[in-house]
């Protein structure tokens, strides 16, 4: 088993170009990670079991989160491993924003769902989510 806690910024941007196929992910290009951690729009939060990436937008009062990929081992998954540590990325990261997101497939919308994220716009089988629920973002606008 790999522990992604020890892995580079370089060896993170390599494994997601390799896997994003199975992250239902697309058009990510050797490189993408390392250079957006390297100007400081992305964070990598890498743990044992897997890892998260996370594009921060500056606003005016905060940084607004995305998360752009969480990976967690196959042979690790359903011991909410997974539920802990995206509970712990929206601690840290949604303080003054809502966290967003794009996923693709029932089972990963369920699993968000669980999480307090709701489906804000789709587009064909991807969703976007959010933290926000639709009171919040009412509040928001």
């Amino acid at each position: 088993m790999t522990d992604f806690s020890q892995l580079t910024t370089e060896e993170i941007d390599a494994f997601l170009v390799e896997h994003q196929h199975a992250l239902d992910m697309s058009g990510i290009e050797p490189g993408d990670v390392t250079t957006r951690v390297e100007n400081g729009s992305a964070v990598i939060e890498a743990r044992e079991y897997g890892f998260a990436i996370l594009q921060l937008t500056e606003a005016p009062d905060g940084l607004v989160p995305h998360l752009w990929a969480l990976y967690i081992d196959p042979d690790r998954r359903g011991r909410r491993m997974g539920m802990a540590f995206l509970r712990y990325l929206l601690k840290k990261y949604s303080r003054e924003y809502c966290m967003s997101l794009v996923c693709h497939g029932p089972r990963r919308r369920a699993f968000f769902g669980r999480a307090g994220f709701c489906i804000e716009s789709k587009d064909g089988e991807y969703r976007r989510m959010t933290t926000a629920d639709r009171e919040t973002r009412l509040r928001l606008m």
